[in-house]
């Protein structure tokens, strides 16, 4: 199957985004 770059990148930063921001956050 092809994935749009567009498409990977969201995926990628989105990633980024719950593994670096929402951990300290849910933690407090």
């Amino acid at each position: 199957s092809y994935l749009p770059f567009s498409l990977g990148l969201v995926v990628l930063v989105s990633g980024l985004l719950i593994g670096l921001g929402a951990v300290p956050f849910m933690g407090g």
